[in-house]
């Protein structure tokens, strides 16, 4: 007997890894994209806030070749943050997709987190270089 068209669709049917690699990619860059912005005002907000809280012997940092540094420190940062594609596509391969999102979320916020304290500590070392 054949089975009638309208169980046949309700039944779910396994999902293929070229599937679930299309489905989670397209998420996975939707979301860390997005994020991305986010990630990076966080890290800018910090810098200024790092500046001008240290008013007036910050200024000594604003020279052509700390700005050079600080923009090969924001493409490593960028770079870094890129890498957070690795877990979450594993995250979400392994695990189901309504415990995988909070994680997601979760894998962001300790990465901006742990990204705050490298610049802080990158800034803190600019400032005791330029004390010298």
């Amino acid at each position: 007997m054949n089975t009638p068209p309208a169980i046949a669709e309700s039944v779910p049917q396994p999902r293929s890894f070229r599937d679930a690699w299309r489905e989670t990619s397209s998420s996975g860059r939707l979301f860390w994209e997005r994020s991305r912005l986010a990630y990076n005002a966080v890290l800018s907000l910090l810098t200024v806030g790092y500046f001008f809280s240290r008013l007036p012997e910050s200024r000594e940092l604003l020279t052509p070749d700390t700005g050079l540094t600080f923009v090969l420190f924001a493409i490593g940062a960028n770079i870094f943050y890129t890498a957070a594609y690795v877990p979450d596509f594993i995250i979400h391969l392994t695990m189901p997709a309504h415990f995988a999102r909070p994680v997601r979320i979760i894998v962001f916020l300790v990465g901006t987190i742990f990204a705050c304290f490298v610049a802080g500590f990158a800034l803190d070392c600019f400032s005791l270089g330029a004390a010298d």
